[in-house]
């Protein structure tokens, strides 16, 4: 296993909806989650949402608060992930790029409904979004 690899992830939410990506590569590819990634060498962890957001999404937004952290540890690889809160800013039609085959605004309340990627139902519930 390779040392610890630290990502982000943006939660942006508007009017009780909540941005998801659907994931185009592994790992769980398929499944919807927030937008997120790794965070490059000399990069800010504020840097880093907002470039994986545009990235992903190809909205603007501003790292806001953080919310909390997960671990995703395999056989493969242990990614630290620290989630913040965005404000989004201007345009809020997403267009999937890069990591994401899809991307929507989903109602709060529909969120379960959907396959999602290990531990965000969990963590979004624990952290008084669900």
């Amino acid at each position: 296993m390779t040392r610890p690899e630290l990502c982000v992830g943006a939660i942006a939410i508007i009017d009780g909806k909540i941005l998801l990506v659907k994931r185009a590569n592994p790992p769980e590819v398929g499944k919807w989650s927030i937008p997120g990634g790794h965070v490059l060498v000399n990069e800010s962890l504020e840097r880093a949402v907002e470039r994986e957001l545009y990235e992903e999404t190809g909205l603007r937004g501003k790292c806001k608060l953080f919310v909390g952290s997960g671990e995703i540890i395999s056989d493969k690889s242990h990614k630290v992930i620290l989630d913040f809160e965005v404000l989004i800013e201007g345009d809020t039609r997403p267009s999937p790029a890069s990591d994401a085959s899809d991307c929507k605004w989903t109602p709060l309340k529909d969120v379960e409904s959907l396959l999602l990627a290990d531990g965000l139902k969990t963590f979004l519930h624990d952290n008084g979004y669900l």
